[in-house]
């Protein structure tokens, strides 16, 4: 297995983050929620599988990473969220809509009498909950490296992070794989 594989699933990561941040439904925002946590664990299964096929400077930044994934609270959330929504009966694990701001409107012509309706259009506003898995209860992160996040329970500060965090770990990795 190569590097490319978990470039790929970051990719499929970035792409879910992105359609999550813009979605046409609210059951498409959770959707695409559970497919970014999905991927970025994926990459991260991928990195763990090939770690010892490195070189030795290679195991030992994977090693940090694996350890820094377990104590970073916004990392360790983001792990413990895929891993209640794999195993757990918890559905859509870690995401709840909190309101709904109107957005604008669209009219309906019904066809067998002709008369219009306007619908109204909303945006969700989401925000991260607490999980539980295997009994462990992780709240949402506030704190990633030690930096203080700027917002609260946010899944877009949290996801942009992720990805951040992931894209540079992959860069780093690849010029010592």
């Amino acid at each position: 297995m190569s590097l490319q594989f978990i470039l790929a699933e970051l990719n499929y990561a970035k792409e879910e983050f992105e359609k999550f941040k813009k979605p046409d439904l609210m059951f498409n925002a959770y959707r695409h929620w559970h497919n970014f946590v999905d991927f970025i664990g994926k990459a991260f299964n991928k990195l763990e599988n090939i770690k010892t096929t490195g070189s030795n400077k290679f195991i030992s930044e994977v090693n940090s990473a694996i350890n820094l994934r377990r104590k970073d609270p916004l990392l360790r959330y983001i792990t413990e969220l895929r891993n209640a929504d794999q195993h757990t009966s918890q559905i859509l694990a870690g995401l709840e809509a909190i309101s709904n701001i109107p957005s604008g409107s669209f009219t309906v012509i019904e066809n067998e009498t002709g008369n219009a309706a306007t619908e109204n259009l909303y945006a969700h506003t989401y925000k991260l909950k607490t999980i539980v898995n295997k009994g462990v209860p992780y709240v949402p992160p506030t704190i990633h490296r030690g930096q203080k996040l700027k917002f609260v329970r946010d899944p877009y500060e949290v996801g942009q992070l992720t990805i951040n965090f992931y894209e540079k770990l992959y860069d780093d990795l690849s010029k010592v794989f």
